[in-house]
C-alpha cells in the first residue's frame, strides 16, 4: 500500500502533468478530472482499494504525460480566454 506521501506526490504530479498541455481546454481537463478523482476517493480506508486507486493514478500519470508530449508537438493558437487571462495578469 503506498504511504500518504506518496498518494500526495502522485495527486501533485498529476495537476504539474496539466502544464504539459498547450491547450487551454485539455489543461483545465486534466486538473479537473485529477482534482475530482482525489476528493471523490479521500477518504478511503480499504488497503487493497487505495492500491488499485494508486495503480490507476500512476497509469493515468504516465497517459497524461505521454498526451501532453504530443500536444506541445501541435502548437495551437491560443484561445480568447487565454488572451484574456494574460491580459488580466498583465494589469
Amino acid at each position: 500500500m503506498p504511504s500518504q506521501s506518496e498518494i500526495v506526490r502522485l495527486y501533485r504530479s498529476l495537476l504539474r502533468s496539466s502544464r504539459l498541455f498547450s491547450q487551454y481546454n485539455y489543461r483545465q481537463y486534466v486538473r479537473r478530472r485529477s482534482h475530482d478523482a482525489f476528493r471523490e476517493h479521500q477518504f478511503e480506508s480499504d488497503p487493497a482499494t487505495i492500491e488499485t486507486l494508486y495503480q490507476n493514478g500512476v497509469r493515468e500519470l504516465d497517459i497524461a504525460r505521454r498526451q501532453g508530449f504530443i500536444s506541445s508537438s501541435f502548437k495551437m493558437p491560443p484561445l480568447v480566454v487565454e488572451q484574456q487571462v494574460h491580459a488580466v495578469r498583465d494589469h
